[in-house]
């Protein structure tokens, strides 16, 4: 049995606060933030709220 080869392309995140992170990966960027909605109450199947209180940390742009 062969095992797996290993990678040794570096793995950078980049941490905007809250949950927005921008990962990047072998020329790839792979940007996280469960919404870039607007700061407010937002609602849940449940019938509660989930209330965001602040906008994103960081918007990016590539061309």
């Amino acid at each position: 049995m062969s095992s797996a080869p290993i990678s040794t392309d570096q793995f950078t995140v980049h941490a905007f606060g809250g949950p927005t992170a921008l990962f990047e990966y072998g020329g790839l960027r792979f940007m996280t933030d469960p919404t870039f909605d607007e700061p407010g109450d937002y609602p849940r199947p449940d019938g509660r709220f989930l209330t965001k209180t602040t906008p994103s940390a960081c918007l990016l742009y590539t061309s």
